[in-house]
């Protein structure tokens, strides 16, 4: 519980050097970064999450403050990633997911990290998304005239199922990469390949039902895009 006060001391100088030490590491690296600050903070599984320390304001003020920081240490090579869960715990209005955004001044790139739990709703990534959508776009349509709000590419921090079974899985993600492919919103991807818990969100043993999919040149998984490259260029 005592991380919990992590968050709230960000901003009043006391994780300063620890701060500074990352930020060196980004600056010496010499290329560019997607840096996704403090992700799913609208869930309950994380410490520095609303629900427990302080609610979008607290969140706000951390990520401003670190972005200043990192930026007077030189680490201005990075694409800075706003990426909240699909779904809010709680689901309150004080935990909706845009709540938590920063400001357009500090966020390059707007992600969501997005899952089926087929335990809970057998559902496709596009039915997934639609809820977050709908989000986002009440979002900017309440702020279309303030250009500290504006629009930023969009794209996928994390998505996967827990589908038993090699063959379901398999079918989930070839929807989920046709999806993708047919979806120009979605200007980046990545797929969470691993275990978690008891849960398999990879694709170990799937290669030859996903194979098709990775000739398509917007579903390869490798560097930057020169897009994305021209978000981090522009800081």
């Amino acid at each position: 519980e005592a991380q919990h006060a992590y968050l709230a001391q960000i901003p009043q100088g006391l994780w300063d050097a620890k701060l500074r030490e990352v930020a060196g590491v980004l600056r010496d690296f010499g290329h560019p970064v997607v840096f996704r600050f403090a992700h799913e903070m609208n869930g309950n599984w994380y410490p520095y999450a609303g629900v427990f320390s302080g609610g979008p304001a607290a969140y706000i003020a951390a990520w401003r403050y670190v972005h200043g920081l990192f930026a007077a240490e030189g680490a201005t090579e990075l694409a800075w990633v706003f990426s909240p869960n699909a779904t809010s715990h709680p689901d309150a209005a004080w935990n909706a997911p845009f709540a938590y955004y920063p400001g357009s001044a500090y966020v390059d790139w707007i992600a969501v990290d997005v899952y089926e739990h087929p335990d809970e709703k057998r559902q496709g990534l596009a039915s997934l998304l639609d809820p977050f959508y709908n989000e986002m776009g009440l979002f900017w349509e309440g702020h279309a005239a303030d250009s500290a709000y504006a629009l930023r590419p969009f794209g996928l921090a994390e998505f996967g199922t827990a589908r038993a079974g090699a063959v379901d899985r398999g079918d989930w993600y070839a929807d989920a990469l046709e999806t993708i492919a047919a979806d120009k919103r979605i200007g980046f991807h990545a797929l969470y390949n691993a275990q978690n818990g008891a849960l398999d969100f990879s694709i170990a043993g799937l290669g030859s039902r996903l194979q098709p999919f990775f000739s398509n040149a917007r579903l390869l998984f490798g560097p930057l895009s020169p897009r994305a490259t021209a978000t981090v260029a522009r800081r």
